[in-house]
């Protein structure tokens, strides 16, 4: 889901051909787990000339998705939705992985639902954040067009590279008084992703984590980290672990640094996209 906080918008993968209508609802939680659901919805599916809203056209490699299980042993890929939408699965125990590594541990475990045994290795922990409860029934429904480019007779410009779609996270645990922010900032120093903030309380060990999900430029990016003062108790230091990955591949570890609490900029670590 992106947008500003009082108009999220969010995209489902497309339903498949027999897919008659799903029923959905958002249920969202906050850093002090207090949660809040909207009604049930049941929007039938349609062909694509017949929406009032016109959604997201998905390009060549499809929406490029996260998809988050809500119970143990779950299939990866909703019923009645198209698996080429989804490119990245959160496990029930936390773990982010492909969908093809999702599949293959739903294989693994005899087809009935992943086994996190065989594939959290690969995976990092994450917390919180919005889920969603989605079921299908069944119909036909219309492909989405593409559109066709018109030829011309004029020379062929220099082609603009592609961003690929990357899921990247970098994570920022501390316990103790303090609040400690973190922002992930491309070669120009703009920040980039969505924050999931965790703030001065409780005292108890805590994680901000920042999160892109989309297409991202390659080239190199850096890994920022602050920390501010929650009161008087609060030390001039706060001792913060700090992890970065990029697909699930790790491109932070091991990395522990100090961040002073008068707001200054920290640089824990770089990394490099793809």
């Amino acid at each position: 889901m992106k947008g500003p906080a009082d108009g999220l918008a969010g995209v489902l993968p497309r339903p498949l051909p027999e897919t008659k209508a799903i029923d959905y609802y958002v249920k969202a939680t906050d850093v002090q787990d207090l949660s809040k659901k909207t009604k049930d919805y049941s929007p039938p599916v349609v062909p694509g000339n017949a929406c009032k809203v016109k959604g997201a056209v998905p390009g060549p490699e499809g929406a490029g998705l996260t998809i988050g299980l809500t119970k143990e042993g779950q299939n990866p890929v909703p019923p009645g939705f198209d698996k080429r939408d989804i490119k990245f699965v959160i496990l029930f125990s936390g773990a982010v992985v492909t969908l093809a590594a999702a599949l293959k541990g739903t294989s693994a475990a005899g087809g009935g639902g992943v086994s996190t045994g065989v594939i959290i290795a690969g995976g990092i922990v994450v917390a919180g954040g919005i889920a969603g409860g989605i079921a299908a029934s069944h119909h036909s429904n219309t492909s989405t067009p593409t559109a066709s480019p018109t030829p011309t007779n004029s020379p062929a410009p220099t082609p603009t590279p592609t961003s690929a779609l990357h899921f990247v996270e970098a994570d920022a645990t501390w316990s103790g008084e303090g609040d400690v922010d973190i922002r992930i900032l491309d070669s120009g120093g703009n920040s980039m992703g969505s924050v999931i903030a965790a703030g001065c309380s409780p005292t108890t060990q805590r994680t901000e984590r920042v999160i892109i999900n989309g297409a991202l430029p390659n080239g190199t990016y850096r890994v920022m980290v602050n920390a501010k003062s929650c009161g008087p108790s609060t030390p001039s230091q706060i001792a913060v672990a700090v992890s970065a990955t990029v697909d699930s591949t790790p491109k932070c570890t091991g990395v522990f640094l100090n961040a002073p609490t008068d707001g200054s900029a920290v640089q824990a670590c770089t990394f490099q996209v793809p």
